[in-house]
């Protein structure tokens, strides 16, 4: 109990650290007045890599993530809450139909999923909204090969052997 504590509280600075640096160091970065959003990066993230049996913490971590997307955004509080809780649901209805999702092309998965979930979340396809994807996609696929990596390291070693 006390283990899960903490990680929400250091998943609550990551959160806070990220939104820091998108609304003051990142717009320095912006390509066509666009920068990456990287909590909706680390939304991705957090449904693409979580634990299907540990509902109760993913839903606290969008529910955290969305809150803090809804105090830098200029609309309504509580617009990105719903919309990424939302999103975990579309998540989960698009699970049911492809299980086997942890084969060789599960880079094709993470850059299709991302796409529809950003493009959805965005609501509308101008140029500017098109900028903004690929320029989040970047950084995603940035973060997860990194993840792929060193992180999340599959230790079954698909090479063939010789005698």
């Amino acid at each position: 109990m006390i283990g899960k504590t903490i990680s929400f509280i250091i998943f609550s600075l990551v959160c806070f650290l990220l939104t820091i640096i998108q609304t003051v160091f990142l717009p320095f970065f912006n390509i066509w007045g666009v920068a990456p959003n990287l909590l909706f990066i680390l939304f991705f993230f957090v449904i693409f890599f979580s634990n299907k049996k540990d509902f109760t913490a993913t839903f606290f971590m969008i529910l955290m993530i969305g809150f803090f997307s809804d105090i830098i955004s200029q609309s309504h509080f509580g617009i990105f809450i719903g919309t990424y809780v939302i999103l975990y649901f579309l998540h989960l209805f698009i699970n049911n139909f492809l299980q086997d999702r942890q084969g060789k092309n599960v880079v094709v998965y993470f850059i299709g999923e991302f796409c529809v979930l950003f493009l959805l979340c965005h609501f509308t396809l101008n140029p500017s909204v098109l900028v903004h994807l690929l320029y989040s996609l970047l950084f995603a696929l940035t973060a997860f090969y990194v993840c792929q990596t060193f992180i999340f390291t599959n230790h079954d070693n698909n090479q063939l052997k010789l005698l």
